[in-house]
């Protein structure tokens, strides 16, 4: 995906348009977040829960954190939503596991 793609896509998430352009979205995105989650899970239904839910939160407050992304810094847009959906696959796993804890008695 070319950076004029990713910023005519993120005016659109803005506009009215967002419905629109959150399906091109995903069309051109789908393959790189199902690579990130699929490195967090190896169930079927796992990876499918942990993708929707990486799609949910990238739609929360009107597209909030993807439009976050900013095109001048020093990341690519792929570099950055890997970090972002490994980020998102953390927070789901804590979620369903919660966080890893040593034992009172070792801590």
């Amino acid at each position: 995906m070319d950076s004029e793609q990713i910023a005519r896509i993120l005016d659109e998430l803005k506009s009215g348009r967002a419905t629109g352009a959150w399906a091109e979205f995903l069309q051109a995105c789908s393959p790189l977040i199902l690579h990130v989650v699929q490195s967090f899970q190896h169930d079927a239904d796992s990876i499918a829960d942990c993708y929707l839910y990486v799609c949910e939160q990238s739609c929360r407050n009107n597209f909030r954190r993807l439009l976050r992304f900013r095109p001048d810094g020093p990341a690519s847009f792929s570099t950055w939503l890997q970090v972002v959906v490994h980020n998102l696959c953390l927070d789901w796993r804590r979620k369903h596991y919660g966080r890893a804890r040593l034992f009172e008695s070792i801590a």
